[in-house]
């Protein structure tokens, strides 16, 4: 497995920022291009984040390969220890500059291939599979893949096939991944599992635009979770009446104007993923209400799923290329989940407000996301 000697610097200097770092071995390609992503870099690398970012007497042990959806190498899974026991895991993928695309630090918590054996063990024989391995189907969904025969196996238990590979870029429009919730609750889908924080309301975009004059998307999804929380005394704002506070989470997110406007003239605009969730806490600082943010690119499906248990916030922001090859973000604030079956397939949702005018699923399945990123409150 071979990484870009370009990310690789990034990184490696990256994680020197933290504290002192020593590679154990780095091996150039005979191209001059790549270095190659070894087992033990890889343990290297996360050991070195590990006791930066949460605890020296931690260590890492177990880096589990894992395959992108054409079956292709592409990173690590790595287990954190602690005391003998785990204590959460960090994902390694040599496709992101920063190498760190997820971790968990929860004392107990098992990696994400010890997760899904656990949950397979009643219908799986796991000596049927061969060394251990991950398939990451979307930034969000991984499954055991035995590399030696190239099947991976759902969380039901069946056995499937990575994608062939195809030249051409994943197309699709915002429409197309989000369902409506008749059809969720209709004959068409069976919910095998579901989620939710609790009532959620909302103004639409025509409100909010003729009320400001102005729309995006990230802003929307703070202020619709700005006026669903709670500071004890009340909510933090109302979202339709305090439209003020609309201009102020866009300045405190620094999103700008694309030059564009919406067909009612409002202004539109773009913010930048990782801005989001600083955006708000200074907001809320503004308001004499302390909040707290995590922010991370390709976040878990489970972190999600955490939020919602927890009855805490959350924002889902991703990239796609559309139909006409053109590139389109779109953020969304997160009131819930539901794993999803249709035809005999698996789909994980998040119960989302689209950002216009409804309550719908998103599809976080969907294998053709160019970015993914996840805002925790």
């Amino acid at each position: 497995m071979s990484i870009s000697r370009k990310h690789f610097i990034k990184a490696m200097a990256a994680i020197a920022a933290m504290g002192i770092f020593r590679p154990k071995k780095a091996i150039a390609s005979e191209s001059d291009d790549l270095v190659v992503f070894s087992p033990e870099i890889a343990l290297d690398y996360a050991e070195q984040f590990v006791k930066n970012s949460y605890r020296s007497s931690a260590g890492v042990d177990n880096p589990i390969p894992i395959v992108d959806i054409y079956g292709q190498p592409s990173g690590y899974a790595i287990d954190i220890i602690e005391g003998g026991g785990n204590s959460g895991y960090v994902l390694l993928d040599t496709n992101c500059p920063e190498l760190i695309t997820t971790f968990c630090f929860n004392s107990g918590a098992l990696g994400p291939y010890q997760k899904q054996m656990s949950m397979l063990k009643k219908t799986l024989n796991s000596s049927s599979l061969g060394a251990p391995c991950l398939l990451q189907l979307s930034p969000l969904d991984l499954f055991p893949y035995d590399e030696a025969v190239g099947i991976a196996i759902n969380t039901d238990g069946v056995p499937f096939k990575p994608l062939r590979r195809n030249t051409s870029t994943p197309k699709t429009e915002w429409n197309d991944l989000l369902i409506p919730t008749d059809q969720v609750y209709g004959s068409a889908y069976t919910i095998t599992s579901e989620g939710y924080i609790g009532d959620y309301w909302f103004a639409t975009e025509g409100q909010i635009e003729e009320n400001t004059g102005k729309y995006a998307c990230a802003v929307t999804a703070l202020y619709t979770i700005a006026g669903l929380t709670w500071t004890g005394s009340g909510f933090l704002i109302d979202p339709f009446s305090d439209w003020s506070c609309y201009d102020q989470l866009w300045k405190y997110t620094g999103t700008t104007g694309t030059g564009e406007y919406s067909s009612a003239g409002a202004m539109l605009g773009t913010t930048e993923m990782d801005k989001i969730g600083p955006g708000f806490v200074e907001f809320c600082r503004a308001r004499g209400f302390p909040q707290n943010q995590s922010n991370t690119f390709s976040p878990a499906f489970s972190s999600f799923q955490n939020q919602v248990s927890n009855t805490k916030h959350s924002v889902f922001s991703a990239s796609i290329t559309r139909l006409d090859g053109s590139i389109s973000g779109h953020s969304m604030s997160v009131n819930g989940w539901a794993c999803l079956k249709r035809a005999g397939l698996t789909m994980n949702t998040l119960s989302v407000f689209d950002g216009w005018y409804n309550m719908k699923y998103l599809n976080v399945s969907y294998s053709g996301y160019r970015t993914t990123h996840g805002t925790y409150f």
